[in-house]
């Protein structure tokens, strides 16, 4: 768990700064986006660092119908 809430507390912080380089916080979007979803199904941290993991393993790239450059959707 506690594994999960500094990942989730880091990517917030990537996410929040706005001088950081805009592919870092999309990064860090779709981290927080990914867990979150997880640990809402079933409510299990494992399953959350679980999602995390295969979904950085497929380098956390931005899929259909998510936004890009914070409100512009590239698949339009």
């Amino acid at each position: 768990m506690k594994n999960l809430e500094r990942l989730i507390v880091n990517q917030q912080i990537i996410y929040s700064d706005s001088t950081i380089a805009l592919q870092e916080r999309q990064i860090a979007e779709r981290t927080i986006d990914i867990t979150r979803d997880a640990f809402n199904e079933n409510e299990s941290y494992c399953d959350a660092m679980e999602a995390y993991a295969q979904e950085n393993d497929n380098g956390l790239r931005l899929h259909k119908g998510q936004d890009n450059y914070f409100g512009r959707n590239p698949f339009k």
